[in-house]
């Protein structure tokens, strides 16, 4: 069974080129804006599966604290990254929504690629 390393790698490289290079910075708004409202889910089911396999929450403490502070992160990056661009710089805009656009679309392939690989085959 492969693993979808290309598109996670994909993923990780949009967000280190949005970073490495100050031009794509409002894009790289939009990604990380788009990363930390989706983890706190995310971790809820993970918790619970590294549960259901025996580890404790003691085991678990870095990822149960995922499930509060990237709240925080999400809320932060609106109010200290994405508010400030659209009230100095409204023309900005559409590159930190193309940013947003870019992370999901990028997420949505590693997904696909993982549905397809690990579902129970009929």
């Amino acid at each position: 069974m492969a693993v979808p390393l290309a598109r996670q790698l994909r993923l990780a490289n949009t967000h280190f080129k949005a970073v490495a290079d100050r031009r794509p910075a409002p894009q790289a708004a939009g990604m990380l804006t788009a990363t930390e409202p989706a983890v706190p889910g995310r971790t809820d089911r993970r918790l619970d599966v590294w549960r259901r396999l025996g580890l404790d929450d003691r085991d678990l403490r870095h990822l149960r604290e995922h499930v509060t502070i990237d709240i925080g992160h999400a809320r932060g990056r609106l109010d200290n990254m994405v508010a400030p661009i659209a009230g100095e710089r409204p023309d900005l805009l559409p590159e930190t929504a193309i940013g947003v656009l870019r992370r999901l679309d990028r997420a949505l392939a590693v997904r696909e690629r993982a549905w397809k690989e690990f579902r129970p085959q009929a």
